[in-house]
């Protein structure tokens, strides 16, 4: 049997069309985004009250596009 990997939220962040957030903090949780907001508390408070036990990355979006490269070496 093959073990599939969970994505990261980090993983979903580098796919997600992040336009509809320009200028805001993001709440990612389970692979999806949970609450924004102008201030990154903002965000993580909103995200907290719907998933208090889960794990919440916060991602601040540019407001203009920009480049992320992962480089990995092995």
């Amino acid at each position: 049997m093959r073990k599939v990997k969970k994505r990261s939220n980090y993983d979903f962040f580098l796919k997600l069309d992040t336009s509809p957030y320009r200028g805001k903090w993001i709440a990612i949780a389970e692979n999806k985004v949970v609450a924004s907001g102008v201030q990154a508390d903002e965000a993580f408070r909103k995200a907290r009250k719907k998933y208090p036990q889960t794990k919440i990355s916060l991602a601040k979006v540019p407001q203009q596009e920009s480049l992320v490269l992962e480089i990995r070496v092995e």
